[in-house]
């Protein structure tokens, strides 16, 4: 027998089990039965004591740590020309071991004649107290790709990495504002922002 005709004996078989097995649960057949139904006991005539609650000592003794906050909340800024950046809540989305991953929750208020574009691809990145460089992940935010002249407009970058839990300031960038003559080659930058 050649490896032609061994091949087509395999396919043929591959396919005669998936038949059987598509027809046995077309017929009701369950690979995976319910668990047995569970025996209940009727209750004793004799009365059941419950277990006495202690209090936790106040006193010495493994405590676990508080709670980290959610998010933080304020009104970190920063302008070039008349371009104004504002962060208005940083959110914890997710920890991951000892690190968390974070949200920034960022208007922009466009003051120039221009519709200004800050793209979070490649020209923003957030950048905590010891140094650390994060770059913003575009699939998981919602920023937009332009800013009318005139106007405010909010969104969020979310980061593309997860941050140390100790960490709890950071600042916020964006490399490159584009669309301005008035601001090209510059960026915009706010610092000291709290993080939960």
């Amino acid at each position: 027998m050649d490896n032609k005709t061994s091949v087509v004996i395999i396919v043929a078989i591959i396919g005669l089990i998936g038949t059987l097995g598509a027809a046995a649960i077309n017929a009701g057949w369950n690979p995976f039965p319910a668990p047995a139904t569970p025996v209940v006991v009727p209750p004793s005539s004799k009365p059941e004591t419950q277990p006495t609650l202690v209090p936790p000592d106040s006193g010495s003794g493994p405590t676990s740590p508080p709670a980290q906050p959610s998010s933080t909340q304020g009104n970190w800024s920063s302008s070039v020309g008349d371009l104004e950046l504002t962060v208005m809540k940083v959110e914890l989305v997710r920890t991951i071991g000892n690190k968390k991953m974070l949200r920034f929750h960022m208007t922009v208020n466009n003051g120039t004649t221009d519709a200004i574009n800050l793209p979070v691809f490649g020209y923003f990145s957030a950048v905590d107290s010891a140094g650390g460089s994060y770059p913003g992940e575009p699939q998981g935010s919602k920023w937009p790709i332009s800013f009318p002249s005139g106007q405010k407009v909010s969104g969020y970058v979310e980061l593309k990495d997860p941050v140390p839990s100790d960490i709890h300031t950071m600042s916020v960038n964006f490399s490159q504002i584009f669309g301005s003559l008035d601001l090209v080659n510059k960026g915009i930058s706010v610092n000291d922002i709290s993080v939960p």
